[in-house]
């Protein structure tokens, strides 16, 4: 009877360190994304252009334009 509580102990302990492994890499594991959102948060805001920046860039897209309509009419043309 001894030993089957023994064993009963036993099984009932390594269970718990189980658990506790996978506590362990949960909290790693949600250090893990939090720390990706970051970088994701420091790479949208490098890259994401303010609203002056984005009227620029409208304008210069739109400069081209008349040059590359140009350009498809002399093609065209050829």
């Amino acid at each position: 009877m001894d030993e089957m509580i023994e064993t009963m102990l036993k099984l009932q302990a390594m269970g718990s360190f189980r658990n506790d492994d996978a506590v362990a890499r949960q909290a790693v594991m949600n250090h893990t994304t939090a720390a990706h959102f970051a970088d994701m948060g420091f790479i949208r805001d490098a890259l994401e252009p303010s609203t002056v920046e984005a009227f620029a860039l409208q304008g210069l897209a739109a400069a081209t334009l008349a040059a590359q309509a140009a350009g498809y009419s002399t093609a065209a043309r050829m």
